[in-house]
């Protein structure tokens, strides 16, 4: 088992894989006592989801030196589908003494069984810009389960996560739902008619948090959350080991201080994880050169 686990976003949503490694309660054991759990906001660099594929490319490195140099990381968790979507093995191979994974490899493995049992005839992607533009989901789709391209609808949704962080910002979640609704939509073609037996991915580790506004939108949709086949993939359960020591870093000092009440927020409304980072947020000084 690794010692030191880091997951990394650009902001609260990879919160959301935290919490479905928090939920995931089949795995037969917990972690080692003195496994630290890390997770990094780069919200220097918030949002991803608009910036090119070489801005990410060199932010990501960037992150992972921070996290393979300084915090000795032995696993890192890519709570973020823009940075999955443009993970290569290059990339891996100048951190060979971490192990990187991505949320598009876990639903890669993982949607055969699930397309099987829930009958997943058609699917659509939603997402940020970023990873739209990239094509990653439909790609793994096609290349490993022969899945007609004509099935796959990539949707992208530029301003949901900057919505979804500012409600949190201000503690308001009482618009977020029926806002969400109404962005989502406004996404949709004017003609668009939902298909058959239709599976909806979250591609974007905020998504989560409006998952009520996706299922308003299709109430006959299997909703997928691709955090939850990676817990699965992976087998363990933080739930379990909630006394390891948890740590939020903050890759922005001007946040670290309105990071607790932020965290309160989140724990309060969808995330019970997020208690286990208390008061330990410290700020991540990156000292590579930043985008």
């Amino acid at each position: 088992m690794p010692k030191k686990i880091a997951f990394i976003d650009s902001g609260i949503g990879g919160l959301s894989v935290l919490q479905a490694f928090w939920n995931y309660n089949l795995a037969p054991t917990s972690l080692d006592k003195d496994t630290e759990i890390i997770y990094f906001a780069d919200f220097f660099n918030l949002p991803y989801g608009s910036k090119s594929k070489g801005e990410l490319e060199e932010i990501l490195i960037n992150n992972l030196v921070y996290l393979n140099d300084y915090e000795k990381v032995d696993l890192v968790i890519l709570a973020c589908n823009s940075s999955s979507a443009i993970l290569t093995d290059k990339i891996k191979s100048l951190f060979s003494n971490m192990q990187i994974l991505s949320l598009i490899h876990s639903l890669a493995q993982g949607f055969p069984e699930l397309k099987t049992k829930n009958n997943i005839q058609n699917l659509i992607v939603f997402s940020t810009l970023a990873t739209h533009k990239t094509q990653a989901y439909r790609q793994a789709l096609q290349s490993n389960f022969r899945v007609n391209s004509n099935s796959i609808i990539s949707i992208a949704c530029p301003d949901l996560v900057n919505l979804i962080e500012t409600k949190i910002e201000n503690n308001n979640f009482k618009s977020l739902r029926e806002e969400s609704v109404n962005l989502i939509k406004s996404y949709l073609p004017s003609d668009f008619v939902a298909p058959a037996n239709l599976g909806i991915i979250m591609g974007c580790t905020h998504y989560p948090v409006v998952k009520a506004a996706f299922a308003q939108i299709f109430p006959l949709a299997y909703l997928i959350d691709p955090a939850e086949l990676m817990a699965k993939s992976l087998n363990f359960n933080l739930q379990e080991s909630a006394v390891l020591p948890f740590k939020f870093l903050s890759s922005d000092f001007k946040t670290v201080k309105a990071c607790q009440e932020k965290l309160t927020c989140l724990q309060k409304e969808i995330w019970p994880c997020v208690e286990n980072f208390r008061n330990k947020i410290e700020f991540a000084e990156i000292v590579a050169n930043k985008t």
